[in-house]
C-alpha cells in the first residue's frame, strides 16, 4: 500500500494488521538467512591431517530440516494478511449502516455461483459496488493468491503448522587458493578450519518452501502485496 495514501481512520486497524505482517516478512527472511548459513556450514570440507588435504562429505538433508519457530512465523504473517480483509469488511459494513454488522466475513469462493449464495449473508451491509470489487479478486477471477492465503490460514488454525522444508539443490565451489574474491551470489566461508581454503555455496532454489514447493518469502511477500491493493481499493468509502 502507498504510503502516499491517506489512511481513513476505521481502515487503521486492518493497515495495522498489513504492517505487521510486512514486519513479520522481514523478520522471516532473516530467519531464513540464519537457517541458510547453519545449513550451509554442514557441506564444509575438513582437514585430512594424515592426506594433508580436505574431505568433504555430503550430509542427508533431512537430517536438518528448518526450525518450527520459520513454520510458526509463517503462520503469524498469514493470519493478520487475513484479519485485515475481514477487518475490512467489518468496517465497509458499519460505516454504510451506521452501526455495527455481525456475521460478516471477507469470503474466498471456487466459483460466481458460490460467491451469489454467500454474499448475502456474509457481505451483508455492502453495497453492490463493493461487493463486487471484492468478487474482481475472487481465485475464480484469478486471485490464485487469495486462495492460496485462506488454504494457508485455514490449515494454520484449524490442523498444523505450515510443511515449510528446504531444497537440498545446492552448489559448492571450493577454492585452496584463498585469493581475496567477492564471490558475488555466494555464501563465502573464508579460511575453512584455518588451513587456507575458501568454500563457497548457493542454491538454485529458494532453501525454505513451502509445502508445495512455492518459495515461502517470495509467496508471501505476493500476499502482503494483495491485501495492499484490496484496501487502498476501498479508501474513497470512508471520505
Amino acid at each position: 500500500m502507498s504510503d502516499n495514501i491517506k489512511m481513513p481512520e476505521p481502515l487503521k486497524d486492518a493497515v495495522a494488521r498489513l504492517n505487521w505482517a510486512g514486519q513479520l516478512i522481514s523478520e522471516l527472511r532473516t530467519l531464513i538467512d540464519e537457517y541458510e548459513v547453519r545449513e550451509f556450514e554442514r557441506y564444509l570440507p575438513k582437514w585430512d591431517e594424515p592426506q594433508g588435504n580436505y574431505s568433504l562429505e555430503l550430509p542427508n538433508p533431512t537430517s536438518f530440516p528448518p526450525p518450527r519457530s520459520i513454520k510458526v512465523l509463517v503462520g503469524d504473517i498469514v493470519d493478520n494478511l487475513r484479519k485485515a480483509l475481514e477487518y475490512l469488511v467489518f468496517q465497509l459494513a458499519k460505516n454504510n449502516k451506521g452501526r455495527e454488522v455481525t456475521g460478516t466475513q471477507f469470503i474466498v469462493v471456487a466459483s460466481a455461483k458460490r460467491f451469489d449464495e454467500m454474499k448475502a449473508m456474509k457481505l451483508k451491509g455492502l453495497k453492490d459496488h463493493q461487493i463486487r470489487i471484492i468478487e474482481e479478486y475472487q481465485p475464480y477471477n484469478g486471485g490464485e493468491w487469495l486462495r492460496l492465503l485462506t488454504r494457508m490460514s485455514n490449515q494454520d488454525k484449524h490442523r498444523e503448522l505450515h510443511g515449510v522444508f528446504n531444497r537440498d539443490e545446492l552448489e559448492i565451489h571450493f577454492d585452496t587458493s584463498n585469493e581475496e574474491e567477492d564471490y558475488e551470489g555466494w555464501k563465502v566461508f573464508r579460511n575453512v578450519d584455518n588451513h587456507g581454503a575458501n568454500v563457497c555455496i548457493r542454491s538454485a532454489e529458494a532453501i525454505v518452501r513451502l509445502a508445495d514447493g512455492r518459495p515461502a518469502v517470495e509467496t508471501l511477500e505476493v500476499m502482503h502485496e494483495g491485501v495492499g491493493q484490496v484496501l487502498s481499493r476501498f479508501v474513497g468509502e470512508f471520505e
